[in-house]
Parts: C-alpha cells; structure tokens; sequence
C-alpha cells in the first residue's frame, strides 16, 4: 500500500530510485514502532463498547479470549488491554499467548516441538477422542429417551446397557 501512496502522489524528489525498497522498509518499520508505542499506551482508552460487549458476552456464558499476536510487542500490548479491563472482567477470561500456543497441541503440531509421534497419529488420536465423545453424546441421548443408563467402554468396544 506505501509503494502504491508514493507511485500515486510522488516518491521525495530527494530518494534515488535504488533506495525506494529500503526507504519503504524504514518508513513501515517507524509506522511500527509508533502503533505499537500508541497501542501499549496508558493514555489510549479502549475502543467504546467493548467494555459492555464482554460483560455482555460473559453474563450470557459466552468464553471469551484475548489473543495476543506474536508480534515484537504483542504481549505486551495484550497486557495493556488487560491492565484497562480491570481484574475483576479478566479473572474471567482467557488469554492466550505465545506460551500458551507453543504449549498447545496445534502449537507442538505446527512448530514441532514435544511431539513424540507424527502428524498423522496425532490428527487419528484427536479424531479417535472426537469420535468416542460423540458416540457416547448419542448414546446417552438414546438412553435417555428409552429410560436406560449408558456407558461406553471405548477400551473394550463393549456398550453397557441398564435399566434405570
């Protein structure tokens, strides 16, 4: 986009034409620097209604999550939204960073790191899970219409079946 505002109002008269790609790479970084100064700043409030919308969503049972960006400065400015919604809204909310992804199956997934088996066995394992909750979900919801328990023994591939 800054390649196309100085090709449409003019490049500095000043700036060899072997120079635009690196003035272009100065310029955003400044652009950078100043947003993330503005955003991790006391003195910028947050935007109006959010504050309503997350009680909003938190008093209808709705999880809400702050995800901060692996940016330079993203948990920092993460931190800054955090400090300005108070304890009390945050102590109900995730937050969830760098940490947290790295530490996450997706994370170990896509970086590659604390996986002890390959790709394939883990998406079978998550889909194995997936599978077995499900299965039990309509189990239970047939049991209940014909007024039995049920237990799903996903060891044994055995279904228990009693009348309550």
């Amino acid at each position: 986009m800054l390649v196309l505002f100085f090709d449409r109002i003019g490049w500095p008269t000043s700036l060899p034409t072997s120079e635009k790609g690196s003035f272009t790479k100065r310029v955003l970084s400044e652009k950078l620097k100043a947003l993330e100064k503005l955003s991790a700043s006391d003195d910028l409030p947050l935007r109006p209604g959010v504050e309503k919308f997350i009680d909003d969503a938190l008093s209808e049972g709705v999880p809400v999550a702050i995800l901060a960006t692996y940016g330079r400065n993203g948990e920092k400015i993460s931190r800054s939204i955090v400090e300005k919604l108070g304890p009390e809204r945050t102590s109900k909310l995730n937050i969830v960073g760098k940490d947290e992804v790295e530490r996450s199956l997706y994370g170990q997934l896509v970086l590659g790191e604390g996986v002890a088996s390959s790709l394939d066995e883990q998406l079978t394992k998550e889909v194995q899970k997936a599978a077995s909750a499900e299965k039990q979900r309509i189990a239970e919801e047939v049991a209940s219409l014909l007024k039995l328990s049920v237990d799903i023994n996903t060891a044994s591939k055995r279904l228990l079946l009693s009348a309550d």
